[in-house]
């Protein structure tokens, strides 16, 4: 998502997010929570799950460098709608919710950004459906 980004947005977001480095199973945000902001994965890779992470759990998507976790959540103002861990070591920029969407008011290209980032993930979720769909059809099948 930044690196389609402009100068002067990127000049934006680089005040209000704060880099950090996290150790493999840190968990960034829990379902049901409160959503304080967004997570952009620099390096390394996470999960989003909906369960406990230490009992039953399914893993809805694992997510590479470039994704942005928890953003759905903090531009509808709602709690988190799954949780989020890393799988391996990680880097990662944090942006609080207010913040973020204070951003979004000022930068249009950022925003339209988002909404091209999110419409990704709607096709990428109706791919990983279709899929399912097709797996359980065949094993019915057969």
């Amino acid at each position: 998502m930044l690196a389609e980004l402009g100068a002067q947005a990127a000049r934006d977001l680089a005040k209000v997010f704060t880099p950090d480095t996290l150790p493999q199973d840190t968990i960034l945000f829990r379902e049901g929570e409160e959503s304080s902001g967004i997570f952009i994965l620099c390096r390394g890779a996470a999960r989003i799950y909906l369960g406990d992470a230490n009992h039953a759990s399914v893993t809805l998507h694992s997510c590479r460098p470039g994704e942005v976790l928890g953003l759905s959540a903090v531009l509808s103002e709602h709690p988190y709608e799954v949780s989020a861990a890393l799988t391996m070591r990680s880097r990662l920029l944090f942006i609080p919710a207010r913040d973020f969407r204070r951003w979004l008011q000022k930068n249009p290209e950022g925003s339209m950004r988002v909404v091209q980032f999110l419409s990704e993930q709607v096709h990428a979720a109706y791919d990983r459906v279709r899929s399912f769909q097709l797996r359980r059809t065949y094993e019915h099948a057969n």
